[in-house]
């Protein structure tokens, strides 16, 4: 009875203690954390020497981290600009210096999946776009300074600015006001070189001093889009022409209608044999004989969504030949007259200057936005 006494009052007098490092969340990885027992007790009182137990590990990765686009709206592009700009943020959450690759990919026409919202996707933008990260001392998207295509050595907890860029001029004859194109940004962890892949440890055996790796993120992708804003000319009696404006040519007088006809008679139309010609002996259409009148006339609407400056629309007749390859004269003569420019609305007028021999050019300061002009001359054919 007395043994099983002092083995009760050895189990009641012993205290079993912890010190070292207390391991907390974000405790960088590879940290050696250093953990003692201490066993003090005492017998019949008298106290014993402390017995002690030491174990330790190291602290493992954590690959984790974000990625979010920055942007509220689609990025707004002119054809033949350059440096567009739509801003990502790469945050680590990690406890341990990473790398990524960053990869972009056009997606597909039709509907995308933006933060802000759907938009559908009607053009691709192809090698236009690229994307760099942050790699200068100024802030923002620097084409001299953040050349860099990959992310190294982001340290734990850190955060790097992204850019996905249009850094050469998108072309303008294959983009048109409205188009939209959607890009995927796509980051992919690696080692801290930022091209090395990470080995997974989260299906092995924990290892006490070793540093394993536990991808919870491996790879993230966001979409933003680019929209072009620009002025989109179409034909104003027909908005959805494609082409960039329209021009027509009518015959409206002949020497049958008029026996004085020449290159300074003001215009009259019989085209539609209203007026009579008078000096024709029936009711007689005009036709495109030599000595004729023909009238251009040139059409154009502003349908995009933003204004063009500095128009100008040039006529040179000296560059008019005809389809006969074995006929080397022009069939149109090179004296313009009866020339007149009018916007729909009256409010602006362009300016109008006629050379008397074969060009006309009519400049416009700025092409609002739902105007549309209407252009005429009248030249004699040969």
């Amino acid at each position: 009875m007395k043994f099983n006494t002092q083995l009760k009052a050895l189990a009641a007098a012993t205290a079993i203690g912890l010190s070292g490092h207390a391991m907390a969340e974000g405790t960088a990885a590879g940290t050696v954390i250093d953990n003692t027992v201490t066993l003090g007790y005492t017998v019949n009182t008298v106290a014993q020497t402390d017995l002690t137990q030491t174990a330790d590990f190291t602290v493992d990765t954590k690959v984790n981290f974000t990625l979010t686009m920055d942007e509220t709206a689609t990025i707004k592009v002119t054809p033949e600009g350059t440096n567009y700009v739509a801003g990502y943020t790469l945050t680590s959450t990690s406890n341990d210096t990473l790398g990524f690759a960053l990869t972009l990919a056009d997606l597909a026409t039709g509907n995308q999946t933006i933060d802000y919202g759907t938009v559908a996707d009607t053009v691709d933008l192809g090698a236009a776009v690229a994307v760099y990260a942050e790699d200068g001392t100024t802030a923002g998207y620097q084409s001299a300074e953040d050349t860099a295509t990959l992310v190294t050595n982001l340290a734990a907890d850190d955060a790097i600015a992204l850019y996905v860029v249009i850094a050469t001029a998108p072309d303008a004859t294959s983009l048109s006001d409205g188009d939209i194109a959607a890009v995927s940004l796509t980051a992919d962890a690696k080692e801290a070189d930022g091209s090395t892949n990470l080995t997974d440890n989260a299906a092995d055996a924990f290892i006490e001093d070793t540093q394993q790796v536990v991808i919870i993120t491996s790879s993230l992708t966001e979409n933003t889009a680019f929209e072009v804003e620009s002025a989109k000319f179409t034909d104003p009696d027909d908005v959805t022409d494609t082409n960039k404006f329209t021009l027509t040519v009518n015959v409206i007088n002949d020497p049958i209608c008029d026996t004085d006809l020449d290159a300074d008679t003001t215009k009259v139309d019989y085209s539609s044999g209203t007026p009579d010609c008078p000096d024709a002996a029936a009711t007689y259409i005009p036709k495109a004989i030599p000595g004729a009148m023909v009238e251009y006339t040139i059409k154009a609407k502003n349908s995009g969504s933003q204004d063009a400056d500095l128009v100008n629309f040039s006529v040179d007749l000296a560059t008019v030949t005809d389809d006969d390859p074995d006929v080397t004269f022009a069939l149109v003569q090179t004296t313009l007259r009866n020339e007149s420019a009018t916007f729909s609305d009256g409010t602006v007028t362009p300016d109008l200057s006629a050379t008397t021999n074969n060009v006309l050019d009519v400049d416009v300061s700025s092409f609002k936005t739902g105007e549309d002009i209407e252009i005429t001359f009248t030249a004699i054919v040969e």
